[in-house]
This record gives structure tokens, sequence and C-alpha cells, in this order.
């Protein structure tokens, strides 16, 4: 009798923990990650649950600088470093002379387990591409992404898995705005559009304890690509404890935040279900990343937080065939990502307490090039004329020299929006300014 794919990840039998103690530990101690990393954790895991001789493929990230300092290496198993946008590619390579040194009798014909590990920026972000080549291409490999929600390694910068509201280095929290003001990428979604065999997301909680574990097995038995995507809490980044790595996790999990799912051959299904869905500013409350949201004017932001969770929850709810009970009068799902809008704390210009920059006499609207006949008599604020074709202040539109403005080349910013919109000061101060 035939089996399917779905058929034979459901029969999958979940390790027990007493098994999973009993493996071999493949990843050393004294490597170099911080105290508290939750990526040590889900590493270990990965590597302890596979039935097979593992290959790792790590693209650089946190876990591959703290894990291979010269001469050193905490690493138990083959293992290979790639850049950061094309750890997909470099496993399809290894995956496929794998093959072709087996049909030739160079190696044993025995079952590998080729896994990746890398970071949400070189995932979401830098690596999709060659993610979505290796998906489409079919190899059999794991891609897992730790997702610590931003570039963690070069100075906390944010990523497109940082989620909306989250101060980082690159989306400074302050007067101008809330910290980030986009939701984040759907990824885990993106590649279960790939139509691959296996599409997880998972994370470190006590409960379910095995949850991760016997997901990666079903990813590992999975005639094809695999994905899964780790929610992998980073305390520096984040600003909490490092004792309450596991308790993030769970708050994310217990608010649906992060939801834990697989899709297995197209078909979506829940792998967890909270008794009673937390709030989710609990899950914001405990990360220092969100502290500015407590504040009286930044409330809405948690409103808008809670209210996409909502929705993303019971959208995961009806692709798994589940009905999620609806509040009356809750509004319908949106189409698109909610951003902060301009009136509560716009990107650039308008912002609560900041003053509006107005539009100069025969200014250029932000962004657009002079018109023909403005071209001629172009002329600076500081009174010097401007031959040729200009561009406007990118932000107020005001037609400037190269004397007074901020990376003049290109998009220009006019010293007075830039002093007034991001404190850059030193720069020639416009005349009447």
């Amino acid at each position: 009798m035939m089996v399917s794919q779905k058929e034979a990840a459901a029969a999958i039998r979940s390790p027990s923990v007493k098994e999973l103690a009993l493996q071999p530990n493949l990843l050393s101690a004294g490597h170099r990650l911080c105290a508290g990393c939750s990526e040590s954790i889900v590493v270990r895991q990965v590597l302890m649950a596979s039935p097979y001789p593992v290959v790792v493929v790590n693209a650089t990230s946190c876990l591959e600088v703290a894990t291979t300092v010269y001469p050193t290496t905490a690493w138990r198993v083959p293992w290979l470093h790639s850049l950061f946008e094309n750890a997909a590619a470099t496993v399809s390579g290894v995956e496929a002379a794998s093959r072709a040194l087996q049909r030739r009798g160079k190696i044993p014909r025995e079952r590998i387990a080729f896994v990746v590990f890398a970071g949400d920026g070189g995932t979401y972000d830098i690596g999709l591409q060659s993610l979505s080549g290796a998906l489409e291409r079919g190899h059999r490999f794991l891609y897992v992404c730790l997702n610590n929600e931003g570039y963690m390694n070069t100075g906390i910068q944010r990523s497109s898995a940082t989620p909306l509201g989250a101060h980082t280095t690159t989306t400074p929290a302050g007067e101008v705005l809330p910290g980030k003001i986009q939701w984040r990428k759907d990824l885990t979604g993106i590649v279960a559009a790939h139509h691959v065999p296996y599409v997880a997301q998972a994370t470190v909680t006590p409960a379910p304890l095995t949850d991760l574990t016997t997901k990666v097995r079903r990813a590992l038995e999975a005639d094809g690509p695999s994905f899964i995507n780790v929610y992998a809490p980073c305390n520096r980044g984040w600003r909490f404890d490092p004792a309450d790595t596991v308790k993030i996790s769970q708050l994310a999990v217990e608010t649906c935040y992060w939801p834990l799912f697989e899709v297995v051959q197209g078909e979506w299904r829940v792998t967890y279900t909270p008794r009673e869905k937390k709030a989710v500013a609990q899950w914001l409350e405990a990360q220092g990343r969100f502290r500015h949201l407590l504040k009286p004017e930044n409330r809405h932001v948690i409103e808008k937080i809670q209210a996409w969770v909502d929705r993303e929850w019971e959208a995961l709810l009806g692709r798994a065939g589940r009905a999620a009970p609806r509040k009356e009068g809750s509004p319908p799902r949106p189409q698109a990502a909610p951003r902060v809008e301009r009136s509560e704390a716009p990107p650039t210009r308008e912002a609560p307490g900041a003053r509006e920059v107005p539009l100069e006499s025969g200014a250029t609207p932000a962004g657009e090039a002079p018109r023909a006949e403005e071209r001629k008599a172009a002329v600076c604020s500081c009174g010097a004329e401007l031959p040729g074709v200009q561009w406007g202040c990118l932000f107020c539109g005001r037609v400037c020299c190269p004397r007074c403005t901020y990376a003049p080349e290109g998009l220009a910013v006019c010293s007075r929006c830039a002093r007034e919109l991001f404190g850059i000061s030193g720069l020639p101060a416009l005349s009447g300014a």
C-alpha cells in the first residue's frame, strides 16, 4: 500500500527527552555565543534530532563567528562556512556532489542530513533569492533560519524580520519615529508558497517540549527541501535578562505572536494552541526594545500590534481548517501589513512635537525634479544660482545648492531638514533658517 508524504510525516514519532539526552553533543561547550543565547539551544536540538550523519552549512552570522574563532571550532560534524547571501546555493552544491559521488561509488550510499543554519539577515533579506532558487530546484536539505529579528552580529540593525515598533540602531525610537514602522515579512508563508514538502515554525519552549525536535525529524524525512523558521531570542538586541530566554520564547507562543505550525505538502496544521491566548503587551513589556511603546503617546502602536496578531492567528486557523472565535465588530483581515500612519508618527517631516517644515515658494515636491521652466531660474535659498538639472530636498522640496545640502548627489537633504529632522549639525545653515 502506497503511503503519502503527509501520512509518513504524521507517523514520525516524537523523540522522547530521554532519547535526546542519550544523543552525543555535536556542538561542544566553550563557544563564544553570549550567555543566554538561544542559538546554541536550537542548534543542539536540531543536531540531536537527526537520525542521520549531519553535514552543516553555516552562513555568516553570530553562530558562525562565535563557534569558529580561529584556530578552534565548537562543531563535531563536517562544517562549511558560506557567505551571508549564498548558504542555500552552497548546500545545493554539496548535496548534488554527494549524490554524484554515491552514484560513482566514491562514498557509501547512506542517507546524509544536509542542514543549513543562517540568521534572519541572511535568510529574510540578503539570501532570499539563493534560498528561493534552491527550493525551486528541489535539492534535499533542511534550512534552519535562526530568527533573532535583526542583524545582531553587526550592531543590532533592523531586518525585514524585525517587528513593528522595535527599537534598533537603524530604527531608533524617538520623537519622530516609534521604532520600526513596518511589520515583519511573512517568510514562512513565502517559503510555503514554493510548494516544498515541509515548512514549519518553531522555537525553544518547555511546552510543547519536543516540538522543535519532532519538526526536525519530519523535515529530514521529506523528499525534497524543507524549511524551519525558528524564533531565537537575543538578549543583547532585545534587552532582557539572559536567564529569561526560554520565558520570552514561551510568551511569544502564548500570545500567538509566534504561532507554532507546520505545512506538509501544502496542508497547514497548528501544532500548539494556547489554552488562553495572552495579550501581546505581556511579551512587549518583557523586552527593552519595546520600552518606548509603554508611553501614553505610543500606546496606539501596541493596539496595532495586537490587532495584527489577532488577525494573523485567525488567518492561520483558517488555513488549518479550524474556525477561530471572532469578536463582535472586529475588522476584516487587512491586505497588507500595517504601518504607522503619517499623522501619528511619520518617517520624515511631521511628528508629534516637531515643527512642520513648510514648502518654500516655488519649491519642488519631495523627490521630484523641477520643471523645465523652473530649472532656468533655480536659485538656492542662500542666493547661489543652480545651473543645470537640480533636485529638491527629499523632505521639504526646497531647491538647494551643493553647499547647502547633505549628501548633495542623488537624494539631497537640505541643511535645515538634516538639522531639524535628524539632528545632523555642522552643515552650512540656510539663509533665514
